[in-house]
């Protein structure tokens, strides 16, 4: 399972790169071939990327659910009662896959995935407090509060959903998680103003300047 894992991410982060030059941007000085138009037909990649689509992305989506990835957040936004499963950063995993389907279904037309992806996004969604924030650890524990402790990798997590938000926005065109992770970065920018914000201790992994990059080169 972990080397499927991997082999998913690395497509991914291929992806990421691709489409985030597949424009020409200032600080790139060459234009690259937008991903979904180059379509693998040989013996290596074409049978992998089957592969990825028909077989890792449907595994990680089993584990996701069977490990209470997922029904956190619909814990966390009131949808379902119960409390937390796992790993304190447990959520980062579930948008990673959010960000993998939506490259997918990008290049290969899935109703099944798309109704999937959907119901995924709308129990993120649900998850989002008012202000921003969405943490489905600290909302259902209350161990700490929110930011308080840099360990509990809340930014981490919070800059994969950035990018989920970016890859569902360029893959659908609709806003809803992406205006999730417009707000959320808005409540991190806010609290970790330079000159007045409240924290100012640095990121415990470089995820979210990664995702910031990323969401302003969607939204300018």
């Amino acid at each position: 399972m972990l080397l499927k894992f991997r082999f998913f991410l690395l497509l991914t982060f291929i992806a990421i790169s691709s489409a985030a030059c597949s424009k020409k941007q200032p600080g790139y000085s060459v234009r690259a071939v937008p991903f979904e138009r180059v379509k693998p037909d040989d013996n290596f990649w074409a049978p992998r990327l089957m592969t990825s689509r028909t077989v890792t992305i449907p595994h990680c989506l089993k584990m996701c659910d069977e490990t209470g990835r997922i029904s956190n957040f619909a814990k966390a936004g009131g949808l379902q009662e119960g409390s937390y499963e796992g790993f304190h950063f447990n959520d980062s995993d579930v948008y990673k896959i959010v960000e993998g389907i939506c490259y997918t279904l990008k290049t290969n037309t899935d109703e099944q995935l798309q109704s999937i992806l959907n119901d995924i996004i709308s129990k993120i969604i649900a998850a989002q407090q008012p202000n921003g924030y969405i943490h489905p650890f600290i909302t259902l524990t209350k161990e700490d509060a929110p930011f308080a402790n840099p360990q509990r990798h809340e930014l981490y997590s919070m800059g994969h959903l950035l990018e989920a938000g970016a890859a569902h926005y360029e893959t659908t065109g609709r806003r809803e998680l992406l205006d999730s992770s417009i707000k959320l970065a808005d409540h991190i920018c806010e609290l970790f103003n330079a000159d007045n914000g409240k924290f100012n201790y640095p990121p415990e992994h470089q995820g979210i300047e990664i995702a910031l990059c990323r969401l302003y080169k969607v939204t300018n």
